[in-house]
C-alpha cells in the first residue's frame, strides 16, 4: 500500500498577516469570476501580483482570525478548516500524481485565499517558497490548484466574504 505522496506537516497562520482585511465591503470585479471557477494568482509573477493588488480584495474580505470578527471558539474552527483545506490539497496533488521534481523533503508555500460567504474559493493567490521548485513545475501546480479550488468548499459558512493567509508545508514523497 502506498503511503500518501504528500501530507501536510505544518501550517502557520498569520493572525494579522493579511493587509487591511477589516472592511466587509466587496469591491471586486465579479464579472471576472465565473461561478465555481476561482481565479488563481502566482505571487511570484509581478504582473499577476499587480493585478491581484488592483482588485483591492483586502477591503472586501474579512480576516476571520481577528477577535473583532470572531469568538475564540470560532477562531479555533477557522484554524482547523485552514489545516483541513491544506491536507485536502496535499491529498489532491497525490491523487493526481503531481511531482514537485525536487529532492527537498517538503515544499513551503505562502497562500492568500479569498472565500465567498458559503465557503467556496473566489481567489487563490500563492507563492512556492521552496527555491528549488522550477517555474514549469509551479505552473503545473497552479493548474491543479485551480482545479482543486473549484471543487473544494470549506465547512465554514459566514455571513460575509472572508480571507485567510499563511504558510503551509507539504511533504514531498
Amino acid at each position: 500500500m502506498r503511503v500518501f505522496f504528500f501530507s501536510l506537516i505544518t501550517i502557520s497562520v498569520f493572525l494579522f498577516g493579511c493587509d487591511n482585511l477589516a472592511s466587509t465591503k466587496k469591491e471586486t470585479n465579479d464579472e471576472e469570476k465565473i461561478k465555481n471557477q476561482p481565479i488563481t494568482f502566482s505571487l511570484a509573477n509581478e504582473e499577476e501580483l499587480k493585478k491581484l493588488e488592483s482588485l483591492k480584495l483586502d477591503s472586501g474580505y474579512v480576516n476571520l482570525l481577528l477577535p473583532a470578527y470572531n469568538s475564540e471558539e470560532n477562531i479555533q474552527k477557522v484554524r482547523r478548516s485552514w489545516s483541513d483545506l491544506h491536507q485536502e490539497l496535499g491529498d489532491y496533488l497525490s491523487k493526481n500524481n503531481f511531482d514537485w521534481g525536487v529532492g527537498d523533503s517538503s515544499i513551503s508555500l505562502f497562500n492568500k485565499i479569498y472565500f465567498a460567504e458559503d465557503g467556496t474559493i473566489d481567489y487563490y493567490a500563492f507563492k512556492v517558497i521552496t527555491p528549488s521548485v522550477s517555474e514549469e513545475t509551479t505552473k503545473n501546480f497552479e493548474k491543479l490548484l485551480k482545479e482543486f479550488s473549484s471543487e473544494v468548499k470549506l465547512d465554514l459558512g459566514q455571513n460575509k466574504n472572508f480571507a485567510q493567509c499563511g504558510k503551509s508545508r507539504i511533504m514531498n514523497k
